[in-house]
């Protein structure tokens, strides 16, 4: 299987790091990639590169890393220990070989001595490549998000700056955008967190800043006198020219207190975009999931099965047909799974903390194991994992 043959290739290699430039072509080879950090799991497979059960999961806890999961076992991918790295993952055919890619956020990673300028590590089978960004500086977090469809990789830096920065690679070119780059909407403000989370869609690439607050017009910075209400910006094609991006319109949720008095914040905590089930946008403190259809407008809303609810953010998840939202509790255990898509709603009780796709599978990240839902037959497979995991585990597919 190719990606088993890449953690051959990672094990053989012993290569040194790098301080990161900007053409893709122009960053060397470094250490195989993929170090102690929390369940983040992602998933792909082709017919000459794996089974489709191929995963990709990272553990945060100490003592963790980072494992390729491949018909029923686990095996220890090398990197970097430290550093953040595994705190986002994502997996797609990069390099244009057929094979799926993974690629890893490590947000802590000091670089050229600046702490927490962060770095992102491509796992292919012809080695590994460390993106930092062009200009490393201390606490901007360069990988806390990473996003990936076909050759672009969407990487955010939400401390970047004052608001945050998403870098995408394409053609060999790192490309920063913030909300002051002429054709995004917006401003950019203190704290609000600009690629804190992204997903690649049919419409473009959705970045989330969940702290941007709803202030009126102009450049507010520091004095927030408004709730965190946050935002997602929807850029259409990052490879353009000449950019253009839509701010979705605000929840109605997040705009106004619900009837138990709660309000909704944070919009753009968690984002997952289908092909035909629309974009998905999660909060904090409300349980609500805000559904988008095709034109970006608000189609319907999601709510929590247990009623208003000051939990965790919902995870979300997304495949080609459908939206799988992760309802979790106080204590993990059991949680909702609510998917949509042409054949309706459905609601499961399963164990989990965070969740992926992996064609008509829906993974599920748990403590100590990984569950393969079948979305059509409701079957069931999971395997221990070699090591626990944490309630702030994520999985990306």
């Amino acid at each position: 299987m190719r990606l088993l043959a890449l953690a051959a290739l990672l094990l053989s290699q012993a290569l040194p790091a790098t301080t990161g430039t900007t053409p893709a072509s122009a960053l060397p080879v470094t250490t195989g990639a993929v170090s102690a950090q929390a369940s983040r799991v992602a998933v792909g497979a082709s017919p000459e590169c794996g089974s489709r059960d191929d995963v990709a999961v990272s553990f945060l806890e100490p003592g963790g890393g980072v494992y390729l999961l491949s018909a029923g076992r686990f095996t220890r991918l090398p990197g970097p220990a430290g550093g953040g790295f595994g705190t986002a993952l994502a997996m797609a055919d990069v390099d244009g070989d057929q094979c799926v890619d993974v690629v890893v956020g490590a947000p802590e990673t000091k670089v050229a001595g600046k702490r927490l300028a962060g770095a992102v590590y491509v796992i292919t089978a012809r080695g590994t490549k460390r993106i930092v960004a062009p200009r490393p500086r201390a606490d901007t977090r360069f990988g806390a998000a990473v996003a990936a469809s076909g050759g672009i990789v969407a990487i955010g830096a939400p401390s970047e700056g004052k608001g945050g920065a998403v870098y995408v690679l394409a053609g060999g070119t790192l490309r920063r955008i913030t909300q002051d780059t002429p054709g995004v909407p917006g401003n950019d403000e203190w704290a609000d967190r600009f690629g804190t989370t992204l997903a690649f869609g049919p419409g473009g690439l959705a970045v989330g800043a969940p702290l941007e607050a709803e202030d009126g017009p102009g450049r507010q910075d520091r004095a927030r006198q408004r709730p965190e209400t946050g935002a997602v910006t929807v850029i259409r094609d990052v490879t353009a020219r000449k950019l253009t991006a839509a701010r979705l319109p605000t929840p109605p949720a997040f705009s106004t207190a619900t009837e138990t008095g709660v309000r909704c914040v944070h919009a753009g905590r968690s984002l997952a975009w289908s092909r035909e089930a629309g974009l998905a946008v999660g909060g904090s403190n409300c349980g609500q999931v805000q559904m988008y259809g095709a034109d970006l407008k608000p189609a319907r809303t999601l709510a929590h099965p247990l009623g208003p609810y000051t939990g965790q953010t919902p995870r979300l998840a997304a495949s080609n047909e459908q939206i799988a939202v992760l309802w979790t509790t106080p204590n993990p255990q059991p949680a909702t799974l609510q998917t949509l898509g042409a054949d309706g709603d459905r609601h499961r009780t399963v164990s989990g903390v965070r969740l992926t796709y992996n064609g008509t599978r829906i993974v599920l990240g748990q403590f100590g194991a990984v569950t393969f839902l079948d979305t059509r037959t409701g079957g069931t497979e999971t395997i221990k994992a070699p090591i626990g995991g944490g309630w702030d585990d994520p999985i990306a597919g």
